[in-house]
């Protein structure tokens, strides 16, 4: 999917791993949890230095899919997001002109849809399955939905 999207994925892998050896890798921090966890052999440290050989590889996988979320997907959410918003106060600004109510209801709805939404999106990088654009693309638009619905449902003071 990245790939078809048109990133670059040598050199965004280059990028993910000078930064993930600068985070956990150059002071230490990677190999004095191996270390912890050590191997014996047999008995219940193989078992712990393997788990923590999977969260290590668990976590440069997030990494990489960050950045690769973060090419791909940050621009189209902002581009989308802040006119969302925008509008979304406006249709507030009407109601509250017109003396309208707005609809609680809608307003904690969308907000826990947002909130869900945004979740996802931290989750994402560490999901253990391969992504497709057609969830992102869904849970970007779910979550401009909620952030011009929580905008236009504002309570306007009437």
């Amino acid at each position: 999917m990245v790939a078809a999207l048109g990133v670059d994925i040598a050199g965004m892998t280059q990028t993910v791993d000078q930064r993930f050896a600068a985070l956990f890798v150059e002071n230490g921090f990677m190999a004095k949890t191996q270390q912890f966890f050590g191997s014996s052999k047999g008995g219940i440290l193989d078992f712990a230095s393997g788990w923590i050989h999977g969260v290590w590889l668990m976590l440069y996988k997030a990494t990489w899919r960050f950045f690769a979320l973060k090419s791909i997907f940050l621009l189209p959410l902002l581009a989308l997001a802040i006119p969302a918003a925008v509008d979304g106060f406006m249709v507030r600004a009407t109601k509250k002109y017109r003396f309208e109510n707005s609809n609680p209801v809608f307003f904690y709805s969308s907000m826990h849809t947002m909130v869900l939404m945004c979740g996802l999106f931290a989750f994402l990088p560490m999901a253990p399955f391969s992504l497709s654009a057609i969830a992102l693309l869904t849970i970007t638009i779910m979550l401009i939905g909620g952030i011009w619905l929580t905008a236009s449902n504002f309570q306007t003071g009437t």
